[in-house]
């Protein structure tokens, strides 16, 4: 979840934002709920955000064939919707997609668990941070 850090605020000290994602993402994880209402719900939520039903009954049809990560990184609906949720710190699309979030970051934990061939090291993941430009300049 975004944040960005302003000259105005103390450096030393978290937005509130931050921590009520960092909270919120937490009760996001820990939420056990029936799949197939959650993704109902899901596909409700979807109806009412105008998305196409070709789109929900691919979903429908194919959702298990495939995993999380694969339905996000196909730049389907579930890409679209949860990146503006998550841009826009909407608590109610992100706790409609939570059986999502839920699976994205199971399967994200499962890859970085697992040791690979092809990573002779370990994996670094990086997250973007916003600053305003005196910010930025203030670093250096």
């Amino acid at each position: 979840m975004g944040t960005t850090i302003s000259s105005r605020q103390n450096p030393k000290q978290l937005p509130p934002s931050f921590m009520f994602s960092i909270m919120f993402k937490e009760i996001i994880l820990e939420i056990d709920e029936d799949e197939e209402k959650s993704i109902h719900n899901l596909m409700t939520h979807c109806h009412q955000h105008k998305v196409s039903e070709l789109e929900l009954k691919r979903f429908h049809s194919e959702y298990h064939k495939h995993s999380a990560i694969w339905w996000y990184s196909d730049e389907t609906f579930l890409y679209r919707m949860l990146n503006r949720d998550l841009r826009l710190l909407d608590m109610e699309g992100m706790t409609k997609m939570g059986f999502f979030i839920r699976k994205l970051h199971q399967k994200i934990e499962q890859f970085h668990k697992e040791p690979s061939a092809t990573y002779e090291k370990q994996l670094t993941v990086y997250r973007g941070q916003g600053l305003i430009q005196e910010d930025f300049d203030n670093l250096c």
